[in-house]
């Protein structure tokens, strides 16, 4: 009971007594500021790898994108199996 008691204050000490000022120096990672976004064909080339990977999903050339233009109304429905519009 007592090594139980010993390491359970040993684990809340280490816990509270980290800093936290690693905090202050992370930059977000879903933002880039526009003098550092792109500055190169090869950064303009990463940008446009990313796109069109999240193009590639389900929802957009991979399966519904080519009517998603042309029948976007509330009635429209897409069939799970055969990804046509009904």
């Amino acid at each position: 009971m007592k090594n139980i008691l010993s390491m359970v204050l040993l684990s809340s000490t280490l816990l509270v007594g980290c800093g936290d000022q690693w905090l202050e120096k992370a930059q977000p990672s879903t933002s880039t500021e526009s003098s550092q976004a792109i500055k190169s064909v090869r950064d303009a080339g990463y940008a446009l790898n990313g796109i069109y990977d999240i193009m590639r999903g389900y929802e957009y050339y991979g399966a519904r994108m080519t009517y998603y233009g042309d029948v976007t109304g509330e009635d429209m429905l897409a069939n799970g199996d055969t990804k046509r519009a009904a």
